[in-house]
């Protein structure tokens, strides 16, 4: 973040700091799906280390994909073993708190070993409560990753693209009577590995870029059960490379809308704005309606719906394309059949508009559907079994393709 805009920052926190505190908020809404709820029978409680809560996790997969290279003809299948470590160290304070989180996602493919991925993610993050009204969060996060097969970016390397990617997130929380303010503020950086493709090395720092956004929402209390709420974000987007500076871009996400709470079973949060992306190039520029929104609902105290429908802008370093409008809905049923055994069902689609010069060639829509069973034999075991099923479809370009993949998981969390 610039000096600039961390002045701003800090002149702001000073102002709200200090500003007299009227009436309590109504307490949020704790609407919670059926998966999502606490069973004191059959949820880890985790260790103690002090003050500290400890949580440790791990997953064990076999997956089966019948597409691995995401391709639409010639497609190759494969068995992943899948191995997820993941802790969590919490603080079990009155005030503040401090956390630390880490995973692990390591995928072994039995004849493709040239695709075997090793991700990793870990960091800190902490709240300290200056009073009854305002808080300040934080974290830092590190993040090892790579690139799917399907990615439109994705140039055909011999091994998947490995990056590193570094969050820095800061968020102030005030109460102001009926009326509540947050100020946000985020540094990301993306970092890619060179790879390789028939033996040739493929340079990938021109793709290297940061990213900063600095956001502001004002919320105002209808009542116990609405509220309607504001926000502005701003958003510079900055390549390393000199041979990339024409898809640097500043923009800016206007949002309008409301968060509903009925009778402690529906959450809904459904907003309307704009959304505007400048680019250096002339390739063409972003602008267009920003819409979107989340739904919970219990319809029984067994079945949960959810819903989520929203709007983006995507970074690609495909010729041409100076960015990418992805439009995104998906909904999932949640239904418990016992306590401890579970069925859920998801159906999805991405739309993705390429803004360039002959981008609408590489205008696509994913298709996504699925279901997964889980079964909680005890509370340190979870048994769970996934069937997801994809399908992109080009407008131009014929890079179609679709791919079934089933997965076995057994869960150990303590």
């Amino acid at each position: 973040m610039r000096s600039g805009n961390l002045a701003i920052f800090v002149a702001l926190f000073v102002v709200l700091v200090n500003f007299p505190v009227q009436a309590q908020l109504s307490a949020e809404n704790g609407v919670i799906s059926v998966k999502n709820r606490y069973d004191p029978d059959y949820g880890p409680l985790g260790g103690r280390l002090g003050s500290f809560k400890v949580m440790p996790k791990i997953s064990l997969a076999e997956t089966f994909d019948d597409n691995i290279f995401r391709i639409s003809s010639g497609t190759q299948s494969d068995f992943i073993t899948g191995v997820n470590p993941e802790i969590v160290v919490k603080s079990d304070w009155n005030l503040h708190e401090v956390s630390f989180q880490g995973s692990g996602d390591l995928g072994y493919y039995f004849d493709h070993t040239s695709e075997n991925y090793h991700d990793y993610r870990f960091g800190p993050s902490g709240r300290i409560d200056l009073d009854y009204e305002t808080s300040l969060t934080g974290s830092l996060v590190y993040q090892r990753g790579h690139e799917d097969r399907g990615s439109p970016d994705d140039a055909n390397s011999d091994e998947p693209v490995e990056y590193d990617m570094e969050t820095v997130t800061m968020t102030l929380k005030r109460a102001l009577g009926l009326i509540k303010f947050y100020v946000s503020g985020q540094y990301r950086r993306h970092k890619f590995e060179n790879s390789s493709r028939a033996g040739l090395t493929v340079d990938n720092s021109s793709r290297n870029r940061s990213q900063k956004t600095l956001e502001t929402k004002l919320a105002y209390d209808l009542g116990y059960n609405y509220e309607a709420f504001v926000s502005l974000k701003y958003d510079k987007r900055d390549y390393d490379s000199i041979n990339a500076f024409f898809r640097n871009s500043h923009g800016y996400e206007t949002k309008t809308g409301v968060a509903l709470n009925i009778s402690g079973k529906t959450r809904a949060d459904l907003y309307l704005g704009y959304i505007k992306q400048d680019y250096d190039n002339a390739l063409g520029d972003i602008g267009d309606i920003n819409f979107g929104g989340s739904l919970l609902w219990n319809i029984t105290d067994m079945t949960s719906i959810k819903g989520v429908a929203e709007r983006t802008v995507r970074e690609t370093t495909l010729a041409g394309a100076s960015g990418i409008i992805r439009t995104s809905g998906n909904i999932e049923v949640e239904h418990a059949l016992l306590r401890n055994l579970f069925l859920g069902g998801y159906a999805g689609v991405d739309n993705d508009e390429y803004i360039g010069v002959l981008s609408n060639a590489r205008d696509n829509r994913t298709y996504k559907t699925g279901f997964d069973i889980v079964f909680k034999p005890s509370r340190i075991v979870t048994t769970k079994f996934d069937y997801d099923y994809t399908k992109r479809d080009f407008d131009v370009v014929a890079n179609d393709y679709e791919t079934n993949r089933a997965m076995v998981s057994l869960i150990f969390s303590y």
